[in-house]
């Protein structure tokens, strides 16, 4: 019997001779190359947690049905920013997934997570790291420097831009040319249009693939299927990075085009499920998430007040609203943890059984801005991890990083 991971073999020899789908011709290469058994995701929210909220009963409470899933770390410090100092949503920002200083306005001093372990890991991955995000960059009355939307560096200290359009993620996934993309858009063709009959050749009767490898490939075609649909659908709109907007915007309004904020949750969404199909298919096994830039002025629709300036609460009511939007990030948080557990690998395991995500925060209390219990927890199946457990030990966020990079059976030199 063939099996599945000799499945997507066979389908990936068989996009060869398409050049949309140049990418799946090399999803065999890296599956079976790979020494390393295992994806990675960072994954941010803006303007921190204080640390008597990061439990189950306040701002983790719609994760309380999948703890046994997650750590939580409760005393993590960031020294790097206290002892840089400056503005702590900077800072703290680009310490994050760091744990390295901020070099100037535009630039780290090194590697993040995702790259760092990408370049170590996966060297001949199709895509280093699936870099996206939703944000303005518009906090405190102004746009920010780059520093303050980035969660992605390279070893030089460079940032990495994350795709904030989905098609543009879908693209770079699925290697569509860009002179190509428009006519996949206006005309809602599916990528999967091409393989037609290479589709109907391995599930047919005809076909020397098991019921097991029909049945993968088959769910696999949905997935692919609906996301493409729903990210022609939304791309329609016209959206463009928030960074080549000149003027402020208003909350939940479009401005020169600028992605609304009542559009961020169908957007953040639509990027899981593209990481998730990324993992899928091998394409890639690292990722960054970053749900606003550091201090972004999100305002959820149905809010008094924006996610930044709840973060500097004085009052019940303020309070309220601060604790509104932290369950709300940890509801994206679960969604993405429900997508890896109901989506499964070549081997029909739960994705979320081999990925890890590393989440986290720019700092502690929003209020003074403190880089001392700095919100940090991971989400894994991986038992490797001591998963359903709470870490009261206080512990420096940067030995968090480097602790988790060995675990991951990657030698920590050059990191930091």
């Amino acid at each position: 019997m063939i099996t599945r991971r000799k499945a997507i073999k066979f389908v990936g020899k068989g996009f060869i001779s398409l050049p949309l789908l140049s990418t799946f011709a090399r999803l065999s290469k890296a599956q079976d190359t790979s020494q390393n058994n295992f994806n990675f995701i960072t994954f941010s929210f803006p303007n921190g947690c204080i640390d008597t909220a990061w439990n189950y009963e306040a701002a983790l409470s719609p994760l309380a049905n999948v703890q046994d899933k997650i750590v939580v770390y409760n005393r993590i410090q960031n020294e790097v920013g206290e002892r840089q100092g400056g503005d702590g949503h900077q800072q703290g920002g680009v310490n994050l997934f760091t744990g390295k200083k901020l070099a100037n306005d535009n630039q780290s001093s090194g590697y993040s997570l995702d790259q760092f372990i990408a370049s170590k890991a996966f060297p001949d991955s199709p895509i280093s790291s699936l870099v996206q995000g939703v944000y303005r960059g518009w906090a405190g009355g102004s746009f920010r420097p780059t520093s303050w939307s980035r969660r992605s560096w390279l070893a030089n200290g460079y940032p990495v831009t994350p795709f904030i359009n989905p098609l543009d993620s879908f693209n770079s996934i699925f290697g569509i040319p860009e002179d190509q993309s428009d006519l996949f858009l206006k005309t809602r063709t599916s990528i999967l249009d091409a393989l037609l009959e290479q589709y109907k050749s391995l599930t047919g009767e005809a076909s020397k693939l098991g019921s097991e490898s029909k049945l993968y490939l088959s769910r696999l075609a949905d997935q692919v299927r609906t996301v493409e649909r729903e990210i022609q659908v939304f791309s329609q709109q016209k959206i463009i990075d928030a960074k080549t907007n000149l003027s402020p915007p208003e909350p939940a309004s479009l401005v020169n085009g600028m992605l609304e904020y009542d559009q961020f949750d169908t957007v953040f969404k639509q990027q899981i499920d593209l990481i998730t199909l990324a993992f899928q298919n091998n394409i890639c096994h690292c990722a960054s998430l970053m749900f606003g830039s550091s201090g972004e002025e999100f305002k959820h629709p149905g809010m008094k007040i924006t996610d930044h300036m709840s973060s500097h609460f004085s009052n019940r009511d303020e309070y309220t609203d601060y604790l509104a939007y932290r369950r709300y990030h940890m509801t994206n948080l679960r969604y993405l943890i429900e997508q890896l557990n109901t989506s499964t690998d070549s081997e029909g395991a739960p994705l979320l059984n081999k990925t890890i995500i590393m989440v986290g925060s720019e700092f502690g209390d929003g209020r003074s801005h403190t880089f001392s219990s700095q919100p940090h927890l991971i989400a894994t199946g991986d038992k490797r991890f001591p998963i359903g457990t709470t870490i009261e030990e206080k512990l420096k966020s940067h030995d968090l990083y480097e602790g988790t990079i060995a675990k991951l059976g990657i030698d920590i030199k050059g990191f930091l």
